[in-house]
């Protein structure tokens, strides 16, 4: 892994949900700013991109923290990366 690593946690959803209504005008404004920074990151041969979710694969959290039970911190760990964070909540 590179010594740098994005993190996207909790930004994969269908906002099919009952308090999705609440939630869309939030997530509406971090779109864009998202988009770029993943994008950049894509971009980046020493930043590795890291997506993190209670639902889709990459690395699936089993509870709320991105680090219990996942391979997460391993990997940073191991790499010695530095995250960068981009989350919803």
């Amino acid at each position: 892994m590179a010594e740098t690593a994005v993190l996207v946690i909790d930004m994969m959803n269908t906002y099919r949900h009952p308090d999705a209504d609440a939630l869309v005008p939030n997530v509406g404004k971090l779109i864009e700013p998202l988009t770029d920074l993943v994008r950049r990151a894509r971009e980046s041969d020493d930043v590795d991109l890291v997506y993190v979710n209670d639902n889709y694969r990459e690395i699936t959290k089993v509870r709320h923290s991105a680090f219990y039970s996942t391979p997460l911190a391993y990997l940073l760990n191991t790499a010695r990366s530095t995250p960068t964070y981009a989350t919803s909540r």
